[in-house]
């Protein structure tokens, strides 16, 4: 009876003992934060700073991961290369043997050289020859490649190619603002491509007329554009698939041709004698299929890419990579 008695009381001393701290831990704190208001200023500046962190940590990590993915996408998880320049003899059986490798998916080969480029403007890049049916197995290259009616699309800043509710809508703008410059506009099939005379000579107003028959004159452009990538072209020209940035930038349109010169292989194959006097360089027109947007300035750029067998004429390195 006396133990139970003094463990009763025991238990009832440290609740109350501990309930008086905690009291006494609330009361100081409240205490101090009332009277001082240096207190909320220091708990507003760890709150901020516990936030700036977490989210820089958070939106560099994103970026971080997002840079890697696009960089690695177009290209293979492993790459097997020669200690001489095009140095790798026989790839096509070394590619069979690797397609045969439990664990690997898909292999391609590739040649890559550092070029000079002359279309509207000089400039220079990386052209990499490809077999664009093998390169497109790896990673997320397919979905980089920009159709030449993607490649507008994009160029334009629109989504899909413009139709019959896309002139309705810009007809209904046109005759909204005809309304209230007291034009009386005719249907959509009887308007003019011309400007009419007796409409007044009002900026919006031609503005929005002009934007009308720009947009039609852009979605019959758009049908005619292929929606597939082909290095195959009608003038018998090598193709080439180049940057976006460098597309936009240069003013280029598809079909335009750009020059390309570099080092040839008797140059690179004899480094160590290798002087200004005896450099030896090639040239090659090629033309615009199609561009690739990685959404990497450097690779959007100063990326091109062009068929393997192409790619090794130019250089003079046949059956190498």
């Amino acid at each position: 009876m006396k133990r139970l008695l003094l463990r009763f009381l025991i238990t009832l001393w440290l609740r109350f003992y501990y309930s008086l701290r905690q009291r006494l831990v609330y009361y100081v704190g409240l205490r101090y934060l009332k009277s001082r208001f240096t207190s909320y200023v220091a708990i507003l500046g760890v709150t901020v700073g516990v936030m700036v962190l977490v989210v820089t940590l958070s939106v560099m990590g994103g970026f971080q991961k997002e840079y890697w993915e696009r960089l690695r996408s177009v290209a293979g998880d492993l790459t097997l290369e020669s200690y001489r320049y095009f140095g790798v003899y026989d790839y096509e059986e070394l590619l069979d043997e690797l397609e045969k490798t439990p664990g690997i998916r898909a292999a391609a080969p590739y040649i890559q050289t550092i070029v000079l480029t002359e279309s509207t403007g000089l400039d220079w890049g990386f052209l990499k020859g490809i077999v664009l049916e093998k390169e497109s197995q790896l990673g997320k290259f397919q979905s980089f490649l920009l159709s030449p009616r993607e490649t507008y699309l994009k160029l334009y800043g629109l989504e899909k190619v413009p139709d019959q509710k896309d002139f309705q809508k810009a007809f209904e703008r046109l005759k909204k603002l005809a309304f209230s410059l007291g034009v009386s506009l005719p249907s959509q099939e009887k308007l003019s491509e011309e400007y009419p005379k007796e409409w007044p000579s009002h900026p919006a107003l031609e503005n929005a007329f002009y934007a009308y028959w720009n947009l039609k004159d852009l979605a019959a452009f758009l049908k005619k554009q292929p929606d597939e990538i082909s290095f195959q072209t009608k003038s018998g020209l090598p193709g080439i698939i180049v940057g976006f940035v460098y597309f936009r930038n240069f003013g280029l349109k598809i079909g335009s041709v750009v020059t390309l010169s570099t080092v040839s292989s008797e140059a690179l194959d004899n480094m160590e004698g290798l002087t200004r006097s005896n450099l030896k360089t090639r040239e090659q027109e090629f033309e615009v299929v199609g561009t690739i947007k990685v959404g990497i300035y450097s690779q959007d750029r100063r990326a091109f890419y062009a068929d393997l067998q192409d790619v090794q004429k130019f250089i003079g390195v046949e059956n190498r990579v």
